[in-house]
């Protein structure tokens, strides 16, 4: 019978020569405390128990590793199919599909540890698309930038078509200037927006106009005349921004008066350093900034404005974006928006004699909305598809063809026998 080699352990006990060095410190201490005759039948034992089971483990982490270096290469290239995909909407001319879609992705970047897609580069791709802001200074860049985002921000906010030309919102200028250069003095970065706002509005990407505010003197009741902020309408698509209309500046965007009771005023936070406890250098910390101001005035307090009652957009976006706008009304607008909605729908389905049906569809809609449910996507998806089929001589009659589909989806009976309660 052939010999195993073999070494002496300290001169009393043979150790098989091929596990010399896979014996753990602790059970070489554990083999000093045995007699001489047990100590290599315990080294046989742990050869053929203990290290196979440590092999079995090491090939289960192995295997583990492999699975979710597997799992994150699938969410990374998933995350990147997405962002590609962002990027295909916004050239076929849906700017806030595309970011939804990109929005999306980020999040699932997020919950996964995996790096975010740049919201900035996307807003700097649409820039490019327009054409023609190749020339502009840095700071009018920052701040075209800055608007794109926060206005794809607020139009996905409010729910409004992915191909939405135009997005209005309200956003004091210091504010914008705080956020885009929180180290500058606040002269120079006010005079610096100013400067990037004319030239933007001279290349058609938006139009803004000074909002005058419902502050009022104290003692003698009579109005300030000082202004609340800037109304902004940012272009998303090529061509140029519409000018801002007498109505939008009407709109209630922002009650000054109750912000100067609370303390909620631009001057004031700036002034005491609130800007500056935010890393405002990031874009996370800007863009927070900036929608903390231009998405709270409107959408916790007041009804988002939307310009659906013009020729700006194409039909379908405009009747889309009219239901989202009577889904984030508060009561005391809703009745305006509801009777303004329901017109529309009424003559871009040439349907003018079911003014009154169309109206009854909306306050259906809003008592389930209120109660929890949201029948307004449904609803606006098939007055879209309606709509379309009518403009492409499919239906001739549209609004039957809508009551039908309807009906037969179960959505009619749901929206005309909706609890009879007051939502406005």
């Amino acid at each position: 019978m052939k010999k195993t080699q073999s070494f002496t352990f300290e001169k009393q006990v043979r150790v098989p020569w091929g596990f010399k060095h896979a014996l753990p410190p602790t059970v070489l201490r554990a083999l000093r405390n045995l007699p001489p005759e047990l100590r290599e039948r315990a080294v046989t034992r742990w050869r053929t128990g203990v290290l196979p089971r440590e092999e079995e483990a090491r090939r289960r982490l192995r295997a583990q590793a492999r699975l979710l270096e597997a799992r994150v290469r699938e969410e990374r290239e998933a995350v990147a199919d997405a962002v590609r995909e962002a990027y295909a909407l916004l050239s076929a001319g849906s700017p806030l599909g595309g970011y939804d879609r990109l929005v999306r992705a980020r999040e699932r970047a997020e919950r996964r540890g995996l790096e975010l897609p740049d919201r900035p580069a996307y807003a700097e791709a649409l820039l490019a698309r327009r054409g023609g802001l190749e020339a502009l200074p840095p700071h009018a860049r920052e701040v075209a930038r800055a608007l794109v985002l926060v206005a794809l921000e607020v139009g996905r906010a409010r729910g409004y078509h992915p191909a939405t030309a135009e997005v209005a919102f309200h956003l004091p200028q210091q504010v914008l200037a705080a956020a885009l250069w929180p180290d500058a003095r606040p002269d120079t970065a006010r005079k610096r927006v100013q400067r990037a706002l004319a030239r933007l509005r001279e290349e058609g990407l938006l139009a803004y106009r000074a909002r005058v505010g419902n502050a009022r003197d104290r003692t003698t009741g009579r109005a300030l005349g000082w202004r609340d902020g800037t109304v902004f309408r940012v272009r998303l698509l090529p061509g140029r921004a519409a000018p801002i209309r007498a109505e939008e500046l009407a709109h209630p965007w922002r009650d000054l008066e109750a912000d100067i009771r609370r303390g909620r005023t631009a001057r004031r936070r700036l002034s005491s350093g609130v800007s500056q406890t935010k890393n405002t250098k990031g874009e996370k910390g800007f863009l927070e900034m900036l929608l903390s101001w231009a998405l709270a005035p409107v959408l916790k307090s007041k009804a988002p404005l939307s310009v659906w009652d013009t020729a700006s957009d194409p039909p379908r976006v405009r009747l889309r974006n009219a239901l989202m706008d009577v889904r984030s009304a508060e009561r005391p607008l809703r009745r305006d928006l509801v009777e303004s909605a329901a017109r529309l729908a009424a003559h871009l389905l040439a349907d003018p004699g079911s003014l009154r049906f169309y109206a009854a569809l909306l306050w259906g809609a809003l008592r389930l909305y209120d109660r929890g449910g949201d029948p307004f996507p449904a609803l606006a998806a098939e007055m879209e598809r309606a709509l379309v089929d009518r403009e492409e001589g499919f239906a001739r009659r549209a609004g039957a063809l809508l009551t039908a589909r309807l009906r037969a989806s179960g959505l009619l009976a749901r929206l005309l026998d909706a609890p009879p309660y007051r939502v406005a």
